[in-house]
């Protein structure tokens, strides 16, 4: 009996030391991923402002055809500017309608702007190719805002990243881009990379993008295995 006894105190013993070396390496990949990830470097779940190879990025071909562009040689290739869940941030309800937003493009070395469109109404109140300080009234379809469709000219087809920055002159919330309700005033929200972050690129044109939550909890699952 009092080998018995011993035997379950020692398999109770064990279960905890397991469960606490388990508890511990989920602290330490905690406190891993702090020290990997960038601030601001997780996307939000609403507000996002990304570039695609389809109009309705709710419906990719897959994740390297949406976030990335292969072009074989010189040409015009079209890119769709898409707002995914714009919400008010007032109000904290969804954005039936986009009223306006901000914000700035860097194309690669080797590509250039050829045009851009827009919805019936919107106004670019920027005449640079770059710059978008837009006003009008955006549909949002399932989801989803088509802000503008951006055609791009390259002669060489080089690769290389574009990137998303806040409105470069006096943008409406400083160190930010920006969207608009058209239903509630144009109030003013926040707006944000599909990224997550300025640095890493919204966009690859002949080279894939990887989203920064992939990359950086891909290095802290290792710690677990």
């Amino acid at each position: 009996m009092v080998g018995t006894r011993n035997l379950l105190r020692g398999n109770a013993n064990l279960q905890i030391h397991e469960e606490e070396r388990t508890v511990k390496k989920v602290i330490i990949a905690l406190f891993a991923l702090l020290l990997i990830v960038p601030a601001g470097a997780f996307a939000q779940a609403t507000s996002n402002i990304g570039l695609y190879t389809t109009p309705d990025p709710a419906k990719p071909l897959g994740i390297e055809s949406q976030v990335s562009l292969i072009a074989p040689g010189s040409g015009l290739y079209d890119i769709y500017l898409v707002c995914t869940d714009p919400t008010n941030e007032n109000t904290g309800l969804p954005i039936e309608n986009v009223g306006g937003f901000e914000l700035s493009l860097t194309l690669p070395p080797g590509w250039l702007f050829n045009g851009v469109a827009y919805a019936e109404g919107v106004l670019d109140l920027d005449a640079a190719a770059e710059h978008f300080y837009c006003s009008g009234s955006i549909p949002v379809v399932g989801g989803n805002a088509l802000l503008a469709t951006i055609t791009l000219l390259t002669f060489d087809g080089t690769a290389g990243p574009i990137h998303m920055a806040p409105y470069f002159a006096a943008p409406s919330i400083p160190g930010s881009i920006a969207i608009t309700d058209a239903d509630d005033a144009f109030s003013l929200s926040h707006a944000y990379p599909s990224s997550g972050n300025f640095d890493d690129p919204v966009f690859g044109l002949n080279m894939v993008v990887v989203p920064t939550e992939d990359v950086s909890w891909g290095d802290v699952k290792s710690l677990f295995q």
